[in-house]
């Protein structure tokens, strides 16, 4: 039997209509990773999914859908969720309400296979787009010259919208939001707990994701409620590296 290369984890809430554009989007990137003869599972996370958002997985028929019943009511256990179910070699993850440019992950496996290090991998840009206005988004990459690690603790430099190994989510789960505690970002806290264990975020040259920014999410819920990036360990790794480099002089 072929062993799976991908996992592609779509989480899922209450996306409603706008679920379709999401997994047609999958879809296609499937059919462009299977034409370059990769093996790629899809798994729908749905989490205390409305009426509408189930009817819509129900009535997909495009590519084969694993969905699997999630009652977790956050999104960092439902993505640990999909990683405990997943069969791919690699993982990657896509919410209910984005889209992903067709090459994504034909292009994620390549360069993933290419690299000899263990890396977290994203799109080179995102293009944020609401109902009146979008921009664009260039992620770094941490081999860049000009990337300054220190400036994670204050700006997000990544999405959730990641690729990596199995492995890579098994060893590093997302941290649970605590918003009622003044806790939450769990894609920041996850950037920063990874490179504390020594990971490397790159980007994929030439790829995009398109972000789709609403009225209500859990970021905005998060701003509104001022809550902090849940803990993690980037704060001691650099004052560690600090110290390291204080000792050598």
């Amino acid at each position: 039997m072929k062993k799976t290369d991908v996992t592609a984890i779509i989480n899922a809430h209450n996306e409603g209509l706008i679920l379709t554009g999401t997994l047609k989007s999958v879809s296609k990137a499937v059919q462009r990773a299977e034409e370059g003869g990769l093996s790629v599972e899809v798994m729908v996370v749905a989490d205390r999914c409305d009426d509408l958002t189930q009817d819509v997985l129900n009535d997909f028929d495009e590519i084969p859908v694993k969905l699997v019943e999630g009652d977790n009511g956050d999104l960092a256990e439902s993505r640990n969720q999909g990683v405990k179910l997943a069969e791919g070699e690699f993982i990657a993850f896509i919410d209910g309400d984005d889209l992903w440019g067709a090459d994504w992950l034909l292009n994620a496996v390549e360069a993933a296979r290419k690299e000899k290090r263990e890396c977290i991998w994203h799109p080179e840009v995102n293009l944020y787009f609401a109902e009146n206005h979008q921009w664009f988004f260039h992620h770094h990459d941490m081999d860049s010259p000009d990337f300054k690690v220190e400036n994670l603790l204050v700006i997000n430099y990544w999405t959730a919208l990641s690729f990596a190994r199995k492995k890579v989510y098994v060893d590093n789960p997302y941290v649970r939001n605590q918003i009622s505690k003044g806790m939450g970002y769990e894609d920041w806290s996850w950037n920063c707990s990874t490179i504390a264990k020594g990971l490397v975020h790159k980007v994929v040259p030439e790829t995009c994701h398109f972000v789709r920014k609403k009225e209500f999410s859990l970021v905005r819920e998060s701003v509104q409620a001022d809550v902090m990036v849940s803990r993690h360990g980037l704060y001691n790794h650099l004052f560690q590296d600090k110290k390291r480099k204080f000792a050598k002089r």
